[in-house]
């Protein structure tokens, strides 16, 4: 039986400074074996001069057999500087079942071939209001994706942080 549990959890990553080396991830947000049926992710990052996201802010289920996928952030025009950072929000909603899509991490990625360091007042903000615990559905439907759709390979370099 699938019960949603109801939570408010919510992290705060402060970027500034940091930096993330080509083809890598920064992990924002894992739940485990729980699914994100409902949350929200708010990320201040680099852009550039048309408020063009220079990092992907990816969500799924992270693993050798699984995989992440761009999410489609909305940008947040008064809270940008076009060519710095800019602001964008995105959200999080799991649907289990063939055609669905299940979140359980949510990652920044740098699909560029630079090494990319966060200015002043870089964040990630990744807030949950409910998750899923789910024994009887398997997320298969996330592995017949192309290697475009999913963003590339994902590399066993997850997490890099200077």
């Amino acid at each position: 039986m699938n019960k949603k549990i109801l939570t408010r959890d919510q992290v705060t990553v402060l970027l500034e400074g940091k930096s993330v080396n080509p083809k890598a991830h920064i992990d924002l947000y894992d739940t485990g074996s729980f699914y994100i049926m409902d949350g929200h992710v708010s990320v201040k990052i680099p852009c550039n001069e048309n408020s063009e996201p220079l990092l992907d802010v990816m969500g799924g289920i992270s693993g050798a057999k699984y995989f992440m996928k761009t999410l489609e952030l909305q940008p947040v025009a008064n809270m940008s500087m076009p060519g710095q950072t800019c602001m964008y929000q995105a959200e999080i909603v799991s649907e289990i079942g063939t055609n669905g899509w299940l979140y359980t991490d949510v990652t920044i990625r740098n699909p560029s071939d630079q090494k990319i360091t966060f200015p002043i007042d870089s964040v990630a903000i990744v807030g949950v209001n409910e998750i899923m615990k789910d024994l009887a559905d398997s997320p298969e439907s996330q592995g017949r994706m192309t290697l475009e759709e999913r963003g590339g390979p994902i590399t066993s370099n997850m997490t890099t942080m200077d």
